[in-house]
């Protein structure tokens, strides 16, 4: 499956952006604390005869959920569809095991409730929920699950009910008449301020005498109140921000409080991606971009611009132009340029500049030159041209790989008879019993067979690699013919979102910017036909060259060079014993030059028949080698369309 290196490498921007984000906190990760946030969902569309459908809460909680982890750093939010009751009651007490003390969690339920004024008990009609059960005995009352909700390890816990008469849940507390930003506080004082107490809220669709419509008034302000986000600055929203956006519905008017538990003072609180944030400074000269009158040039005035060389300072200029040709270094004429950005000598300063790094990628080549001949292995050889493809020695590589190959490629040949009697002296012949058709369909057997793979209309990986103090996380969803959506988060924040739906695509970075994909990775894209793409080898155009056979991690194995029809060039390495793909390398170009981009494919696991690669180690476009660890592989789930939509 070429899909993994594909999708990998599309992320090795944001990777490599990453790792110059400063620990703890950046733009990307607001303050930091030991917990997590999670959020389930609880929704019925199909219920027992007597009870009207309610189709329209599949697609309310699949907005929402989106909303949370794509923007609030939510972990993944769990969706449950059609749950019985006694469905219900166990998912809740299995999530109260999992959650640890400094968690938030917020449970979220779309259904049918009822009301009985004798007894004044609430209740929430499961899948399960008989129409006229004369003693309740299939409907679960609140009375009931409150205890379920107290007994949770998570310090923080909302309770968000969407169904008729859930105001009869707990005791009502009055809206708030404006928002809850403290302006004495700063940002991250108004996060820890909130998980200094334990939280147990609710927040309900109306009041316990209230009907509320099939297509939830309430659901869609929630999400129109988490995308807009707080009214402060900081991307904070906490929970009397959110009542109070949600108090604007009139009718009906939704109702929230507290429950056994809460202690005053505590706010459930969603945070922002880009929750406490500094504010951008493109050059770095510490006056932001809204008032730096230069934001692109670093400076040391007030407002943002450089200082401008009046005729007493030229001798300062000169003097200082003279101490970096002196030292002839980078740094010296770094530091001339930082001192003097607009000086007299600046001009010669660049030269001077793309002249030591010019020496500096000269003697690189060099040195990785006399690496080739010492080793003088097609393979270091080869290495040399993927660095340095315009390279000082390419013509002396090709010649020495030829030779090599040609020389790995026969075979000794001694005494065979010859067809007049005779026996022929020891000569060389080339060996050319597997080729490159025969590899790939031995390795389609290997991972499951043809046919399995076609049957494979949805894959979803979600994956893990931790570098340089960081956590990055890596969720793919692919659905057949050739829609994709890649998400990747640093520190449970998403840095990068791009989406392909077959024709278009687009991505949007940290900032929830949006922008459309290039026609490079465009093309990219379009080259991706199908989940499995070796399946199409055949038929679709691709050029395949079996070149051989090379150790890789010690194991012999199959080098392939596949052209793709849109001229793409990768190479793929076949482990000889079990025909599983072990390497992939690509050489692509990047901002500075040809890119060569290598992932190993290790720890193969069956899930659903098919053999998947559950580590995937890439090296050469990320500033260090990273290891990618797969926690979950979902095949023919059913990922809706709507995760792959663009406006």
């Amino acid at each position: 499956m070429k899909t993994y290196h594909y999708t990998l490498l599309f992320f090795l921007l944001a990777i490599s952006f990453a790792f110059s984000l400063p620990v703890p906190r950046s733009e990307e990760n607001p303050p930091e604390r030991e917990g997590k946030d999670y959020a389930v969902f609880f929704y019925v569309t199909k219920f027992q005869p007597g009870w009207q459908g309610l189709p329209d809460t599949k697609t309310e909680v699949e907005a929402l959920s989106k909303e949370l982890r794509d923007n609030y750093g939510f972990i993944e939010p769990e969706l449950v569809p059609n749950p019985t009751k006694q469905q219900i009651y166990d998912k809740i007490a299995a999530w109260n095991e999992r959650l640890g003390p400094d968690d938030q969690v917020l449970f979220f339920f779309s259904m049918h409730g009822y009301y009985d004024p004798a007894s004044e008990l609430g209740y929430l009609i499961a899948a399960d929920g008989i129409s006229k059960d004369r003693y309740y005995k299939t409907w679960l009352d609140y009375n009931s699950l409150r205890p379920y909700f107290a007994q949770c390890k998570a310090k923080h816990v909302l309770v968000a009910l969407d169904a008729c008469y859930s105001g009869s849940f707990g005791n009502i507390e009055k809206s708030p008449d404006y928002p809850a930003y403290d302006e004495d506080l700063d940002c991250e004082s108004q996060i820890a301020t909130s998980f200094d107490y334990r939280v147990r809220q609710y927040v309900c669709a109306g009041s316990r005498e209230a009907k509320t419509p099939g297509k939830s008034l309430f659901a869609a302000k929630m999400l129109e109140t988490l995308r807009r986000g707080a009214t402060n600055a900081d991307g904070i929203l906490r929970f009397e921000d959110l009542t109070y956006a949600l108090g604007k519905i009139r009718t009906p008017e939704p109702v929230h409080g507290a429950f056994s538990g809460h202690e005053p003072g505590g706010q459930f609180v969603f945070v922002h991606k880009n929750a406490c944030a500094p504010k951008p400074d493109r050059d770095g000269d510490d006056v932001p971009d809204g008032v730096d009158k230069c934001p692109d040039t670093w400076g040391s005035r007030a407002d943002g611009c450089p200082q401008e060389i009046r005729a007493d300072n030229t001798a300062l200029d000169l003097q200082a132009w003279k101490n970096a040709r002196q030292l002839n270094t980078e740094p010296a004429y770094r530091d001339y340029l930082r001192q003097f950005p607009n000086g007299e000598f600046k001009d010669a300063a660049n030269v001077a500049l793309r002249r030591i790094e010019g020496e500096a990628i000269r003697r690189r080549e060099d040195i990785a030159w006399e690496v080739a001949l010492e080793k003088n292995t097609p393979a270091t050889y080869k290495k040399y041209l993927a660095d340095y493809p315009a390279g000082l020695y390419r013509d002396e590589a090709d010649t020495k790989i030829k030779a090599l190959e040609l020389a790995d490629n026969r075979e000794v040949v001694r005494n065979k008879p010859t067809q007049n009697g005779g026996i022929e002296n020891n000569s060389e012949k080339p060996v050319s019993s597997v080729t490159a058709p025969v590899v790939i369909e031995n390795y389609l057997k290997a991972i499951g067979g043809k046919e399995a793979l076609k049957r494979v209309n949805d894959m979803k990986m979600s994956m893990t690699a931790s570098a340089e103090g960081q956590i990055f996380d890596l969720v793919i969803q692919r659905k057949m013919p050739n829609k994709v959506v890649m998400t990747m988060l640093v520190s449970g924040f998403v840095l990068s979102q791009t989406k392909f739906d077959g024709e278009k695509g687009v991505v949007m970075d940290m900032n929830g910017e949006v922008q459309a994909l290039n026609e490079v990775s465009l093309k990219t894209f379009k080259e991706q036909s199908g989940i499995f793409e070796e399946i199409e080898y055949a038929t679709n155009g691709t050029k395949l060259q079996l070149k051989g056979v090379e150790k890789v991690e010690g194991r012999d194995a199959y080098k392939l060079e596949i052209t793709t029809p849109f001229g793409t060039k990768i190479t793929d390495f076949f482990d000889k014993a079990t025909w599983l793909k072990i390497r992939s390398v690509e050489i692509e170009q990047g901002d500075e030059g040809p890119v060569t981009s290598t992932t190993d494919y290790e720890d193969y696991r069956t899930v659903s028949g098919i053999k998947v690669p559950y580590t995937m180690k890439m090296s050469g476009s990320t500033p260090i080698p990273m290891a990618f660890k797969v926690q979950l592989v979902d095949i023919n789930k059913g990922i809706p369309n709507s995760e792959f939509y663009i406006d």
